[in-house]
């Protein structure tokens, strides 16, 4: 018995984390989305982001489960363009970026 009620508990807090992760992003898409209706745009400085051309880049979006890790080639307007597994090229818009860190490349092993 008390066994069953350890366990519910348990499964009760994941749920209400689950819940409540996902009740913050959906306050910050509203946000994104009353601000854009306003005619306010939080404009990402495409002058920082210029640093980061040609360097592999871990993206951090608005929705906290997506992210990937790529290329930035070129920048334009509030577009990213970024090529990721050295085939694939995507148009990022940077309102939908939250955060870009620099991935340091891999060392590469002397004999």
């Amino acid at each position: 018995m008390f066994i069953i009620n350890s366990y519910f508990i348990i499964l009760v807090i994941i749920l209400f984390i689950i819940y409540n992760s996902q009740k913050k992003r959906k306050v910050y898409v509203k946000q994104l989305i009353k601000k854009k209706k306003r005619g306010e745009r939080r404009k990402m400085p495409t002058e920082l982001i210029k640093d980061f051309i040609g360097k592999n880049c871990s993206f951090s979006m608005i929705d906290s489960s997506f992210g990937f890790t790529g290329v930035i080639q070129e920048i334009q307007d509030n577009w990213l363009k970024v090529e990721t597994n050295g085939k694939i090229k995507k148009l990022i818009n940077a309102d939908m970026i939250v955060g870009i860190t620099e991935v340091p490349e891999k060392k590469k092993k002397t004999k």
